[in-house]
């Protein structure tokens, strides 16, 4: 009986590769989830390009689109993507000459091999789409994605954590919302790319309801629509996502798996159709209307149908094959319940995908609206379906509130938390994004100090002691000004940057840290609303501007016992460290009160 060879031993992983191990697993099992294959054995290989040495993380392909991959966890961020712009400026600037240099480097056999087995067989190198994903665990500034080549693609980690948990749910379905991230048009995708020119459209049997039926704005139809037609065409403005909408802030939901998995489940066994409306928003520009002569109805830039009576008709709905160009506002898991995946119920559902209609009311946006009225429009109309249920969030009622009131205290007060996470003293303290773990939750920083600081019209803000002729112009009948509003919120964020950079160049920096069991940092939520109060006594006191110089009074902070407060406690604290800084006679005081 032969021995058994002793296994050879493996070199212990570093904390750092145990990391980026996990972070490209997290990654790769997005791409699979999607439908894209990944090219084998190219991990780490060297190559050299129009005379730069570099090497790439991973490759992806699907189609005709193709996806270089690269992965850091390192927190030299600025430094690592410097050194990859080089390669990826060649690149997007020599796009065939580059898949031409693939196809003949030895050290790519696997790449060749599908190019020319797989996509060359079908598409020519000019109707491939590649692009660039840099995959970054830790926050890269703007200013270092500005260098970047437009074809470069900023897979930030917030991004990363969405389309893990959307691609676990909708899985291949996902597809058709990461091609808009990647800039990709759903007519460059596949063999869309072989079609006409002309734009297609599909075309829908519906019935249109005037205002004197609705009472609405806007002109409405409800139509039918095949889950897999409205799947390709829908977004949905979602928490958490990578979608930045004229800076207007999203707030629906994530997908539940649970509840598409039952949902499934129901279509799969029953093969009956949800028979609730779903509720959606369309822009004008991709739906035109014809009556039941198919004469099209001229539709005017307000909204305005000249020939539509009083009455609703029967109308044909053509709508544009575009993907991305159906709001979702109400309805996202019964539309989500009919993706492409792979479960044991695929096989049922992928008939039902085609032959089943879903009910569609639909709200045609005007061409002559801004985006930001539109948006306004939908987070409204969501508001009215969602925020009046039981356990609606405070952090969703404020994300509404930020969208529908943007001068409100609230609306201005979530942009400065987003500003101070951004840059300075307390940059990735804050949790923004679902990737944002055991950092500080914000939704009682917003509700319960920072609006109080900058609540506009208030002789105890900022607002009073902003030097301005037109501050209030700011509102003018009920809507702002956004051009005055930004001046406001920048004299905001520069009075709170100075206070916090002050602040923490006071303290011992191994306190200015996420509190937590493990380690002796102050910052937390009490902690952060307790120094926003303490801003406040400083303003009222009319002393903000000479916050640069109160280095010593700061430094007096290292003494205050920050742990003795509760988070009911912040005003108390507030007044409490402003005592404790200002007061003669607080030199040697351990915290609180001082004794005079």
């Amino acid at each position: 009986m032969s021995k058994l060879k002793p296994n050879k031993l493996r070199k212990k992983q570093s904390p750092q590769d145990i990391e980026q191990q996990k972070h490209i697993n997290m990654i790769r099992m997005i791409f699979s989830h999607m439908g894209f294959a990944i090219v084998p054995g190219i991990e780490r290989k060297n190559f050299t390009f129009q005379g730069i040495r570099s090497e790439f993380d991973d490759i992806f392909y699907l189609e005709n689109v193709i996806i270089i991959m690269e992965y850091t966890v390192s927190s030299e961020t600025g430094t690592h993507l410097k050194g990859k712009l080089p390669i990826y400026g060649e690149i997007s600037e020599k796009h065939s000459d580059f898949l031409k240099f693939m196809e003949s480097n030895e050290e790519f056999k696997s790449l060749k091999s599908i190019l020319n087995d797989t996509i060359l067989r079908k598409y020519s190198r000019k109707e491939i789409q590649l692009r660039i994903l840099y995959a970054s665990k830790e926050t890269i500034s703007p200013e270092h994605k500005k260098l970047a080549p437009s074809n470069v693609h900023f897979f930030d980690y917030s991004i990363v954590k969405y389309f893990s948990i959307i691609s676990k749910v909708a899985r291949k379905s996902t597809r058709y919302e990461f091609l808009d991230f990647a800039n990709i048009q759903y007519n460059q995708f596949g063999d869309n790319i072989k079609k006409s020119a002309t734009e297609t459209r599909d075309d829908f049997v519906g019935h249109i309801l005037p205002e004197d039926r609705s009472y609405f704005t806007y002109k409405i139809v409800t139509f039918y629509i095949d889950a897999q037609s409205l799947l390709k065409r829908a977004y949905v403005l979602r928490n958490d996502s990578w979608r930045n909408v004229e800076n207007i802030e999203l707030y629906q939901r994530l997908l539940i798996p649970k509840k598409i998995k039952q949902m499934r489940q129901y279509l799969a066994q029953q093969k009956r159709v949800f028979i609730n409306n779903i509720i959606v928003t369309i822009s004008a520009d991709d739906i035109t209307l014809y009556d039941k002569d198919k004469n099209i109805l001229p539709m005017e830039d307000d909204g305005e149908i000249a020939q539509l009576d009083s009455k609703g008709i029967p109308v044909q709905i053509s709508i544009s094959n575009k993907a991305n160009i159906i709001g979702i506002i109400d309805g996202q898991h019964r539309i989500f319940a009919y993706h492409e995946g792979d479960d044991a119920h695929e096989d049922s559902i992928a008939k039902l995908r085609i032959d089943q209609n879903l009910l569609v009311t639909g709200i045609i946006l005007p061409k002559n609206t801004q985006k930001d009225e539109n948006l306004m429009f939908q987070a409204q109309l969501f508001l009215e379906i969602n925020a009046t249920q039981q356990g609606a969030s405070s952090k969703l009622k404020q994300t509404i509130d930020s969208i529908l009131s943007p001068a409100s205290a609230t609306s201005i007060s979530k942009y400065l938390i987003n500003k101070l996470n951004e840059s300075g003293p307390l940059r990735d303290k804050f949790e923004i994004t679902i990737s944002d773990e055991h950092k500080i939750k914000t939704s009682s920083i917003v509700s319960f100090a920072l609006n109080l600081l900058v609540r506009p019209y208030s002789k105890e803000s900022l607002w009073a002691k902003w030097d301005d002729q037109d501050k209030d112009k700011i509102l003018v009948n009920d809507k702002p000004d956004m051009k005055k509003l930004l001046e406001y919120k920048t004299f905001c964020e520069r009075v709170l940057t100075d206070f916090f950079s002050s602040i923490s160049k006071a303290i011992i920096q191994k306190k200015w840290q996420i509190s937590t069991r493990k380690n002796d940092g102050i910052l937390n939520v009490t902690v952060i609303n307790g120094f926003i109060n303490f801003l406040r006594d400083i303003v009222a006191e009319n002393q903000h501007d000479k916050i640069k110089t109160y280095t010593d009074q700061f430094a007096k902070l290292n003494k205050f016992e920050f742990d003795k407060y509760k988070s009911s406690q912040y005003r108390k604290m507030g007044k409490d460290l402003y005592t404790h800084c200002f007061s003669p006679s607080s030199a040697d005081s351990k915290g609180g009160t001082p004794n005079s």
